[in-house]
């Protein structure tokens, strides 16, 4: 009884901690989400855009797996780009400034 005491008691002191652990662990997740919903709301857009630029090069619309693999590709490389410039940002902030 007295190790779960003392495990409790370790917790009350450590609550800040804990709490700011359970913050950034569920919030945090939620830039990603914003970004991925910020390029999927003009998803139709873009795909309308895709066809038509392809149409005018090439005088036929692009087949539907087509277009969703340029989509799919557009979505990767968005997130990609985020998870690139998050980690280089260290480095080129201190060379190039803000």
């Amino acid at each position: 009884m007295g190790n779960a005491w003392a495990f409790l008691w370790e917790l009350v002191q450590h609550r800040h901690l804990l709490l700011m652990i359970l913050v950034l662990g569920l919030g945090g997740n939620l830039l990603i989400g914003f970004q991925v919903s910020a390029i999927a709301y003009p998803s139709q857009d873009i795909k309308r855009f895709l066809n038509a630029s392809w149409v005018r090069r090439h005088r036929a619309p692009l087949a539907p797996e087509t277009l969703t693999l340029l989509w799919s590709s557009i979505v990767s490389i968005y997130c990609l780009g985020g998870f690139l410039g998050g980690l280089w940002s260290g480095t080129l902030i201190p060379r190039h400034g803000k």
